[in-house]
């Protein structure tokens, strides 16, 4: 009763070697665990975006657009900061346009070319790139009380209609 009320954590123990039936008990828990978090997840998706779009809509300038968007996408997936460079089809740069608890520092730069750093990377290839591990030079975040290295950066292109406009980046504790 307890895995049909949605506890997959339940053990569920073969009384021998051939009980078929434990074993594909287990294999149906899992499954309707992985199941259960497909759905949490895309959930979750949904109502991002739904709360995007709510926060998008009516007559917005671009930087309204880019403030409000990074804002958002920032807190609701639990970014630490985040910034959003804004593309120049003319000098095939990326410029600072948009942060979200950002605190310049001197080794960050304002403006990006194509292929340069990761911005420029992603960028180049419109793709993203998402960094798993902490490092001595990854990003610091002050929180005013307490300073902390990224423990994940994520990098992702900007996109409306085929159109690449820019990069958004959101650092993670």
């Amino acid at each position: 009763n307890a895995i049909a009320g949605g506890d997959f954590e339940q053990r569920i123990e073969p009384i021998s070697k051939e009980d078929q039936l434990a074993r594909a008990l287990i294999s149906m828990t899992q499954k309707l665990k992985e199941n259960q978090l497909h759905n949490e997840h895309n959930k979750w998706l949904q109502k991002g975006i739904t709360l995007l779009n709510q926060n998008l809509s009516g007559n917005k300038n671009v930087q309204e657009i880019f403030d409000t968007s990074l804002s958002l996408l920032a807190r609701y997936s639990d970014a630490a900061s985040g910034a959003i460079f804004d593309y120049t089809l003319e000098s095939e740069s990326l410029s600072l346009t948009a942060t979200y608890a950002f605190t310049e520092r001197d080794k960050f730069k304002n403006l990006y070319h194509k292929g340069e750093g990761i911005v420029g990377q992603v960028a180049r290839e419109v793709t993203k790139i998402h960094l798993h591990r902490s490092s001595a030079d990854s990003m610091l975040i002050d929180s005013t009380l307490v300073q902390q290295r990224a423990v994940s950066t994520l990098a992702l292109p900007i996109t409306f209609e085929d159109e690449f406009l820019g990069v958004m980046v959101l650092a993670y504790l």
